[in-house]
């Protein structure tokens, strides 16, 4: 795609107030518990997320925000 569509497409995703600090990130991991069987949960499934781009100028827009 081209520089004006990108343009266009980020000028359409609201802006979000900018990256969260990565002390944040490691705040939350520090403390976050995993979900278990034990609290009533059927099952627990994992999943790895990991975004797959059909562009550099995808890939552009979501390096944007996280």
């Amino acid at each position: 795609s081209d520089g004006s569509s990108l343009q266009k497409r980020l000028l359409n995703v609201p802006e979000c107030g900018g990256r969260v600090p990565e002390v944040a990130y490691h705040s939350f991991f520090k403390r976050m518990e995993a979900p278990g069987t034990l609290e009533g949960f059927a099952e627990v499934l994992y999943h790895s997320f990991v975004p797959e781009f059909e562009s550099a100028d995808d890939e552009l827009l979501w390096n944007r925000y996280y």
